[in-house]
């Protein structure tokens, strides 16, 4: 139960975290900004269908691995194996974004590349953290890392009303990557903590 108590809380402010952005562009600059953000947002999602099904076969393989320093090698050779070959896919999909979003939606909706390209490659870092959130979870939740979450949707609000009257869409695009990389040295931290105790 507190296992699980602490995923959901997690998840929530995880949500939040994504989520947050479209609502404060709809309130801030109106639906026609959060319609192009939302599309941005949606084709970014799909660049990380394949990462997402990895990892979630990932995680019910660590999690049932007892031994700490094959858990570790097994992660890190998946999580090493993923970043790499994102990264490719992230900026062929940044270069072809013009191509593509004409193709899908037409001309008008040009305006959402801007955020894309921001949001592609937070879906790069989006490997990393996830691979090493993975590690630590298939060990344990710690309460301080949910409330970090807090902090970074906390983080986000701020980034967002600072950021977004200045540079619209990209601006909340790059806050929300910018909160999700910090995510990378939140779970790395642990990920060395649960290691030096094996």
């Amino acid at each position: 139960m507190p296992y699980g108590l602490k995923s959901y809380i997690g998840s929530l402010f995880g949500f939040l975290l994504a989520k947050i952005d479209l609502f404060m562009i709809n309130q801030m600059m109106g639906k026609e900004e959060a319609g192009y953000y939302d599309i941005a947002v949606n084709l970014s999602e799909m660049l990380f269908l394949l990462p997402a099904t990895v990892l979630a076969i990932l995680f019910p393989k660590i999690a049932r691995e007892s031994n700490l320093q094959n858990k570790w090698r097994f992660t890190k050779k998946i999580g090493t194996a993923l970043t790499g070959f994102m990264l490719p896919v992230c900026l062929l999909a940044c270069l072809l974004s013009p191509f593509i979003i004409d193709l899908l939606y037409g001309k008008e909706f040009l305006p959402c590349i801007a955020p894309f390209l921001w949001l592609a490659m937070g879906k790069w870092l989006h490997c990393i953290f996830s691979s090493l959130g993975q590690f630590v979870a298939s060990i344990s939740v710690p309460w301080n890392a949910v409330k970090l979450s807090l902090l970074l949707v906390v983080i986000n609000v701020i980034l967002n009303y600072l950021w977004i009257p200045l540079f619209g869409t990209v601006g909340a695009a790059a806050a929300s990557v910018s909160c999700f990389a910090l995510l990378i040295p939140i779970n790395g931290y642990y990920a060395r903590k649960y290691l030096k105790q094996a």
